[in-house]
């Protein structure tokens, strides 16, 4: 199945604008460690997102399966910050993110489009829905993931892998295409009509992300002219 963003418009979201964007965010050990409490926050808000969106009559073993999985890669993420500096200390407040607010507003965008736009808010529709959101979500995660691995390839110690999240991501993938294509019968419409449109949804929040990295980088200047400026005065 062809999976390429299909806007060319929305290049800065394609995968080496993407690897570009964070081998900038790892260079720094700060933006490193706030990128990766942002995508923790995200897989937290993706477990949240399940659980309050599923009936109970549509609670199976392949959905509680997911809110473990969701539940573990932000506990994988929000893990691996003291790994790139112990002594910082952050929490899911938006000053300790990148991109401020417009992350989780991307998974609402994308949930608030499947359930008006493929299935007119119809209440009873929230099981298709649900796995209609999964699969865009991870697809853009796999993505972002595989470009992030890749990113940490340019650090001199590679700090961590991501290969195991990926294959738990693209496998559950897989399962909500099989079970997508069984159930609903406009799947070839939705999924032209979603790809088409989840990466317009993304670009706010990567390019929110770059603001934060400029406004660090214009204060870290500043402070090092400050630095400069009293050394040379000294």
């Amino acid at each position: 199945m062809k999976t390429s963003l299909p806007n060319e418009n929305n290049s800065i979201v394609d995968f080496i604008s993407l690897k570009k964007l964070q081998e900038c965010i790892v260079s720094d050990k700060k933006s490193h460690c706030l990128w990766l409490n942002t995508l923790s926050f995200l897989e937290y808000v993706g477990c949240r997102k399940i659980v309050k969106s599923q009936r109970a009559e549509n609670i199976r073993l392949e959905t509680l399966l997911h809110i473990q999985e969701e539940s573990r890669h932000a506990l994988f993420f929000k893990k691996l910050i003291p790994k790139i500096d112990p002594d910082i200390d952050l929490s899911f407040g938006l000053n300790d993110f990148l991109g401020g607010s417009t992350g989780e507003r991307y998974l609402q965008d994308i949930d608030q489009f499947v359930y008006t736009k493929f299935f007119n808010s119809d209440p009873n529709s929230s099981f298709l829905v649900y796995n209609w959101v999964t699969w865009f979500i991870e697809y853009r995660a796999c993505i972002l993931y595989k470009s992030l691995e890749e990113a940490t390839e340019s650090l001199p110690l590679k700090p961590y892998s991501l290969k195991s999240l990926l294959n738990e991501e693209e496998h559950h993938m897989a399962e909500s295409i099989q079970l997508l294509k069984k159930l609903d019968p406009k799947f070839d419409k939705h999924m032209e009509l979603g790809l088409k449109h989840e990466a317009d949804f993304f670009v706010p929040f990567i390019q929110e992300v770059q603001n934060d990295l400029n406004k660090s980088k214009f204060i870290k200047n500043t402070k090092d002219s400050n630095t400069n400026t009293k050394r040379i005065s000294i």
